[in-house]
């Protein structure tokens, strides 16, 4: 099952939960530095916008081909059926693909959102991230006068999850869920 099937089943706070934890790992990997979240990045991880493109390509060669066919003089009735039939279908599963996108982009920026307000995580005036105390405390990390400490190592465990070749259907929405909610304290 691909990654863009799985996420046709998941519910807001599911996406929420697979956007924190494509998060945290790197803000995490860069403290104590900021670092710029490139939206793009993180959605299409979970909904490619390539298949957008490959979509509206496609309706471009079938709009294309029927304006090649009327001018030659060779459209026919069937043919111009056929060529409205998959016009009206491709742009249908743009049009569905778009608004999912649009979507996912606005759960994204509400999980920023989420964070920045919850005090997880604290942006600067060029929008870039970084770990507050309090995310580090959902970690499981501690600040000590030897360095920073560990505790039980979610961050681990959602690095390992979240490889590409590790995140299979065996990876489910809801393991990420409860796995967020452990981090969150839930």
């Amino acid at each position: 099952m691909s990654v863009s099937s799985r996420v046709e089943s998941m519910t807001n706070a599911d996406i929420f939960s697979a956007f924190a934890s494509q998060l945290f790992p790197v803000l995490y990997e860069s403290f104590p530095l900021p670092v710029k979240l490139p939206k793009q990045n993180f959605v299409d991880e979970l909904e490619s916008q390539s298949e957008l493109w490959d979509l509206k390509q496609q309706q471009s060669m079938v709009i294309g081909m029927a304006e090649l066919l009327e001018a030659a003089g060779k459209m026919t009735p069937e043919n111009r059926a056929k060529a409205e039939h998959r016009q009206s279908a491709l742009e249908a599963k743009v049009l569905a693909k778009s608004e999912k996108l649009q979507h996912m982009n606005a759960i994204f920026d509400g999980t920023v959102a989420f964070l920045l307000n919850e005090g997880f995580i604290r942006s600067d005036d060029d929008r870039n991230f970084q770990l507050t105390l309090k995310g580090f405390v959902h970690l499981n990390k501690r600040f000590e006068r030897t360095g920073i400490q560990d505790g039980a190592r979610y961050i681990d465990r959602l690095v390992d999850l979240l490889r590409p070749d590790k995140f299979t259907g065996a990876v489910s929405s809801g393991t990420l869920s409860s796995l967020i909610a452990n981090i969150f304290g839930g």
